[in-house]
């Protein structure tokens, strides 16, 4: 097999001049200062290369195509100037719908236009019977040159920098769209016209290919885009997980959306996801009968863990009807929740699952929360206190122990570091934070030491983080000496 044998239509005339004005993205100027010529690749004019200050590297703008340009001299190598793309072209004959897929590589090496060099490397063959894709592997890459029929038709992915075979990145891929209207309504595709989802910036190659393929395989996509439901096409096409809640195969929008019609009334019109369709399928009758937005905040909560988190107290379905009227969301809901174990509060009863005033209440119980959170770890902290407090008075210098976490934000607040935020650590025993004052002014922060339980120091930092003074730094010497002699001591006693 070869590309003759294929018998592709001729490519349309507009698609070589496309790909040099939409396509390619770089624009240069070449110029010739001998020659006093200059000539844009963009749009191949040529001008008086004196009628601007050009300067090799610098940018401009063509005259002719107003393109910002980058000027290149043309005695300087321009080798290295390439682009690397793929470009997919669909054409008809008759019925049946051919695509080519064509790696093309950009250079500007000459003085003009860039020339274009590429080779086939797919061509796909679509009518109501068959739905064939075929790679194309050069000689150049593995043994001979040759034609290969691939089972799954897709857009193969370009190959990720430069391999072993030194084949080039192609970094994207652009579609000729210009005759996909004449190509679409004059052949099989005639009922898959759809130019609001062709003309999309996010619906590319690969999603053509697809849809071309789904369209043909499945008469639902037909159905479903006529009846307004192309949001459910875009997801399958794009391969979204979850599409198995639609019956592709039915012939019916009940049967495809597996719902009656008197539901599927209620879904038109909203942008459904297969997640939200598949919780809809799943509903009784009688929630079905609630509002779309409802619906969807139900959906929303049986996302993930949070439905089974939700489920041990109240049905997902009941939690969404509530948080709807008090505009409540899962993570805050599922807070206050913890909020209530965490005071003993009975989750059981409804008046504690669903207060009247969510907000007012959730403020009210984190509050408590905090406030016991801080007594817990306050009493942790003077525990810790007790058992590594150390008198040291010398040298002008007295030391103090952290007791509690207000200690620790007094100190922060002070001196502009972070001890702050290291309450849950000295509570847990995890490390120890001294308080180093001058004598004169015991209860002014002046320098905060942190030791870990095993004597080995961490950090002894002043205002602002400041690195310590000699001073202080043999003061700090003298407690870390101490600390972990009176550890040796504890250690020998426990022996």
């Amino acid at each position: 097999m070869d590309e003759k044998s294929f018998n592709l239509p001729p490519a349309p005339a507009g698609v070589r001049n496309w790909i040099i004005k939409d396509v390619i993205e770089k624009t240069y100027i070449i110029y010739n200062k001998k020659k006093n010529e200059a000539v844009c690749t963009r749009c191949g004019h040529r001008f008086r290369a004196d009628r601007f200050p050009i300067k090799n590297n610098d940018t401009g703008i063509c005259p002719k195509c107003k393109s910002e340009a980058t000027y290149k001299a043309e005695g300087i190598g321009r080798k290295k100037l390439a682009e690397h793309f793929r470009v997919l072209v669909l054409t008809h004959r008759g019925n049946t719908v051919y695509g080519s897929l064509t790696e093309i590589t950009a250079t500007f090496e000459n003085v003009g236009k860039p020339e274009l060099r590429g080779w086939l490397s797919a061509v796909y063959v679509f009518n109501k019977n068959e739905q064939s894709y075929y790679k194309h592997t050069p000689s150049w890459c593995w043994g001979t040159d040759h034609w290969e029929q691939i089972k799954a038709v897709k857009l193969p992915h370009p190959p990720s920098g430069m391999n072993w075979y030194s084949r080039p990145k192609f970094e994207r891929t652009e579609v000729y769209k210009r005759n996909l209207k004449r190509t679409f309504l004059n052949s099989c595709l005639k009922y898959g016209w759809q130019p609001d989802m062709f003309q999309r910036n996010e619906f590319d190659a690969y999603d053509l290919i697809s849809y071309i393929n789904l369209h043909l395989k499945y008469q639902s996509i037909e159905l479903l885009t006529k009846a307004g439901f192309e949001f459910f096409v875009a997801q399958k096409v794009i391969g979204s997980i979850g599409s198995g809640c639609i019956n592709w195969r039915g012939r019916s929008l009940e049967k495809i959306l597996r719902l009656p019609r008197r539901h599927i009334k209620k879904i038109r019109g909203h942008h459904v996801d297969f997640q939200e369709l598949s919780f809809f399928q799943s509903l009784t009758e009688k929630e079905k009968r609630n509002s779309w937005e409802t619906i969807t905040k139900a959906a929303d909560a049986f996302k993930g863990d949070e439905a089974r988190r939700i489920g041990k107290f109240i049905s997902v379905m009941k939690w969404a009807e509530w948080a709807g009227k008090q505009n409540v969301n899962k993570y805050d809901w599922l807070d206050y929740i913890k909020d209530c174990r965490l005071l003993g509060l009975d989750t059981r009863k409804k008046s504690i699952l669903f207060p009247e005033d969510f907000a007012e209440v959730h403020k009210r119980l984190s509050e408590q929360v905090e406030i016991q959170r801080t007594e817990l770890e306050n009493a942790a902290i003077r525990k810790v206190a007790g058992l590594q407090r150390l008198d040291i008075k010398r040298n002008g210098f007295i030391l103090k122990i952290a007791e509690s976490q207000e200690d620790l934000n007094v100190e922060s607040s002070v001196l502009g570091h972070c001890v702050r935020t290291y309450g849950d650590k000295v509570a847990e025993g995890k490390t120890i934070i001294y308080f180093i004052r001058r004598e004169e002014k015991p209860d002014e922060p002046y320098y905060t030491l942190e030791i870990k339980p095993e004597g080995k120091f961490i950090q002894c930092r002043g205002e602002h983080n400041c690195n310590m003074t000699p001073e202080v730094e043999a003061f700090k010497d003298m407690v870390v000496a101490e600390f972990n002699r009176r550890l040796k001591r504890k250690e020998r006693k426990a022996a």
